[in-house]
């Protein structure tokens, strides 16, 4: 498992609100970038959220991850309908 600088205050938010909250990482990277720094043990040098140089593949990132939030949502608002 590869260290991640967190600093994200969004539990902060929903705490104030009263409303439950999750925060959840999912891939997007671009495989000619990120396999040799993961081979070469220099992941740091990879760009994360926030950073400039961010920049993650749209597809299927995009899609992965609207489906996963609507699959989220329809499990918290309405169990057993998600599928």
């Amino acid at each position: 498992m590869a260290l991640v600088a967190a600093g994200e205050d969004i539990g902060v938010f929903g705490e104030a609100a009263g409303v439950p909250t999750v925060f959840w990482f999912w891939g997007g990277l671009v495989a000619d970038t990120t396999a040799p720094a993961l081979a070469a043990g220099n992941i740091d040098s990879l760009p994360t959220r926030h950073s400039p140089s961010f920049a993650p593949v749209i597809e299927p990132t995009l899609s992965t991850g609207m489906q996963t939030l609507v699959i989220a949502a329809r499990t918290w608002l309405a169990p057993g309908t998600a599928s």
